[in-house]
């Protein structure tokens, strides 16, 4: 008996038939070894705590069950979808939305308590959190005193919702298969594996829609292959419970366009799986190929929406952009906006990831897509902006390696021989120099200096606003180290990023173990100071609260609030542990870093601060000291010490 909820229900039955055993006779029995037995038994005591019977296990005496028998023995008949069920409350929670989602009547607490062999106080405690979730996202739980929950959303909206859950829930579950020529994808379903939708159903849809792509001629990307499959999944489920849409989707009439691989699709359904699907789950199906072929991959540059690309630029005007990144968020959001025009959404596995890492390029993306929601009609959610945040924090990375190099340009007096070797002595010793341009003496009035760092040069010359390394041809000691302390001022990575960072911190915004209960508390605790000593403007507060109200800045452990700038008038960083944690969107923080920032520091200074900071955040021994720090001076100086 390999199963363990199988061999653990009949040890309870074994139980509640004798008066006791020990655990080598139950290894004998069920042919595993006595630590296993022991295993089982730590299991069960922990499963039936304060039930009406109990698995007890004494020294000298053998292990036997105390209690209500007959109660045991119920019990045992339902065990094994019993060994399944969360034991805890994140797990708990997750259950009951999947519960909520799958259903469209009202759900008892009673019934969840019985179903999940816990308290109804319990069940209680984990609805209102659910219900705090839910409410972020803009989903109401609807309550009746009699009746108990739902969720009360359109069948379109549940649907979303579902995907979202079965999209992550089955991310790892797909690969790419060859045979010959033909590559396709397909999904891996494990035994069981069934979470709200049939996991043989999607193996079938998988094969259903690789055969659609070949005939039909129709690329997805694979995305795309994977979202239509769980989305059809889902339809057909609903259909088949009686849940389907209600009304065709708007943009889905019989002349538009996927119309006829929609109905193609549909056949193919028909004739693979015996299910016929109403008209409006055609038009279902319909938005999810016209989003398949708004995606980037399929959108050629000619295709770019130019008031997009005007839109970015103006938006990105004060922190800088390049062709590059213009061309690819152009690209991007045209292929984001169709695809939400008509109702479909994605989801994005690394979301958190990119919140945590790319703190700055994810700040930026949320006011471009504000722009964009404005402009265009259209919302897009964090999983959507994170997709935003990659390519302005490629852009970033562009510029931060341009400003890692320093561009000179080598003077000589004939700009041949002698200059030629000194360019290749400084090529090999000085990787952070790269040189734009190796010039004689009398070349110098007919040249560009606009992208020129530095010169160095052999003979005097001076160049406005340039500054001047005199070497010898031979580069010597002392030129070396001229160039050296020349490379260490201009570009001094980690030490500037303390030094910016170190400026912001004032022992007045330093806050040790606050007993501040709430988020809501933290908050004001910190913007009554900053208005108080002069760093901020009236308004800060609610300008913090709404930037909350869009994306939450809590991480694991740490916040990081801020406020818009219009409200910042002198930038600075407010730090202000807790005694105890408190609740911060998802997570819960024992440490709020308030960045202030007055919109003056130029995007050097910025990175120096922001990658200083995340060398600081992600330290997570070094968060712990500071969150045990008991005096706010201590604290103070525990963080200047480190900047």
């Amino acid at each position: 008996m390999k199963d363990p909820s199988e061999r653990r229900q009949a040890i309870i039955k074994k139980l509640a038939s004798i008066k006791q055993t020990t655990a080598s006779e139950l290894a004998q029995v069920f042919g595993v070894s006595s630590k296993t037995i022991y295993k089982d038994i730590a299991a069960l005591q922990k499963k039936f705590e304060g039930q009406a019977f109990q698995i007890m296990s004494r020294p000298h005496y053998g292990i036997y069950l105390s209690g209500d028998k007959n109660e045991a023995l119920k019990f045992s008949k339902r065990f094994a979808p019993f060994a399944e069920l969360p034991n805890n409350d994140q797990e708990r929670i997750h259950y009951i939305y999947n519960r909520l989602l799958h259903t469209n009547d009202f759900i008892s607490p009673i019934r969840l308590a019985q179903d999940l062999y816990v308290s109804e106080r319990t069940i209680e405690r984990n609805i209102s959190s659910l219900a705090r979730d839910l409410q972020r996202q803009n989903i109401e739980l609807e309550k009746n005193l009699g009746r108990g929950y739902r969720l009360k959303v359109s069948e379109a909206k549940r649907r979303n919702l579902m995907f979202q859950i079965l999209n992550q829930y089955w991310g790892q579950s797909w690969k790419v298969s060859e045979n010959g020529q033909q590559a396709s994808i397909q999904f891996e379903k494990e035994p069981g594996d069934d979470h709200l939708v049939s996991g043989s159903l999607v193996q079938k849809l998988t094969d259903i829609l690789d055969q659609f792509s070949e005939q039909q001629s129709f690329k997805f990307n694979d995305y795309e292959f994977q979202s239509l499959v769980i989305h059809l999944a889902i339809a057909i489920s609903r259909v088949k419970e009686g849940r389907p849409l209600a009304k065709k989707l708007a943009g889905t009439d019989e002349r538009a366009e996927q119309r006829q691989n929609a109905e193609k699709l549909t056949e193919m359904i028909k004739n693979r799986l015996g299910i016929s699907l109403p008209p409006q789950e055609t038009s279902y199906i319909q938005l999810h190929l016209i989003a398949a072929t708004a995606s980037p991959v399929q959108l050629e540059q000619k295709e770019v929406d130019q008031s997009v690309s005007e839109l970015i630029r103006n938006e990105l005007l004060d922190v800088g952009y390049d062709d590059k990144l213009v061309q690819g968020l152009a690209v991007h959001l045209t292929s984001t906006i169709k695809r939400l025009k008509v109702q479909i959404s994605i989801s994005n596995p690394f979301t958190k990831q990119i919140k945590k890492n790319y703190q700055q390029a994810f700040e930026l993306a949320l006011h471009l897509a504000s722009s964009v929601e404005g402009q265009y009609g259209v919302v897009l959610n964090d999983d959507e902006a994170a997709y935003l945040a990659l390519h302005i924090e490629a852009y970033l990375e562009r510029t931060r390696f341009d400003r890692h190099m320093i561009n000179a340009a080598i003077v000589c007096s004939t700009g041949q021989g002698s200059a030629q070797l000194l360019a290749a002595k400084i090529r090999n010793e000085f990787p952070q120099i790269s040189i734009s341009g190796i010039w004689s003496a009398s070349e110098l009035k007919t040249k560009d200096f606009i992208r020129i760092d530095c010169i160095i040069s052999t003979i005097n010359v001076e160049i406005l606003e340039i500054p001047t390394i005199l070497v010898s041809p031979f580069l010597t000691a002392d030129d070396r180290h001229a160039i050296d302390n020349f490379v260490e001022q201009t570009l001094g990575s980690g030490k500037k990023d303390q030094q910016e960072f170190g400026r912001l911190i004032f022992p007045e915004l330093t806050w040790a173990h606050s007993t501040a209960k709430s988020q809501a508390q933290v908050l004001q605790l910190i913007c009554q100071q900053l208005v108080a000593d002069d760093f901020a403007k009236d308004g800060v507060l609610e300008s913090t609260v709404k930037r909350e109200q869009i994306s939450s800045t809590g991480f694991e452990m740490y916040a990081l609030p801020h406020a818009d700038p219009h409200f910042i008038k002198h930038s600075a960083l407010a730090i202000c542990t807790l005694k105890q944690p408190v609740k911060w969107g998802e997570n819960e923080v024992s440490a709020v870093f308030f960045l202030a920032m007055d919109g003056t520091k130029s995007q050097q200074q910025l990175d120096h601060i922001f990658d200083y900071f995340y060398r600081v955040t992600s330290d997570q021994k070094l968060l712990q000291r500071l969150i045990k720090i008991t005096d706010s001076q201590q604290l103070y100086q525990a963080i200047i010490g480190e900047s």
